[in-house]
């Protein structure tokens, strides 16, 4: 783990917490997901309540979140690249 001098000489270890970002992603993609699906009930409301469920039926997001990571690292903005995430997370 990288680790930055301090002015008075001390180090600190810098630290990245996987499972925080990655909650974070997955909140985001939840909701994004949520707001680009129709409700249950609109017709035809069997097919919507399907889609639904084979999306939120439970997971970890990676692939979503693999998606932001790369929009991250070459310089894009996660809101730009969430419908794209989105995207992969229905295929």
């Amino acid at each position: 783990m990288p680790t930055t001098a301090t002015r008075t000489g001390a180090r600190h270890q810098n630290t990245f917490d996987l499972n925080t970002w990655l909650d974070a992603r997955s909140t985001a993609v939840n909701k994004a997901l949520d707001a680009l699906l129709p409700p249950e009930k609109t017709k035809p409301a069997t097919l919507h309540k399907a889609m639904r469920y084979s999306l939120f039926a439970g997971g970890k997001r990676m692939r979503p979140a693999l998606t932001l990571a790369a929009a991250e690292a070459c310089g894009g903005r996660e809101v730009d690249a969430l419908p794209l995430a989105c995207a992969v997370e229905c295929i």
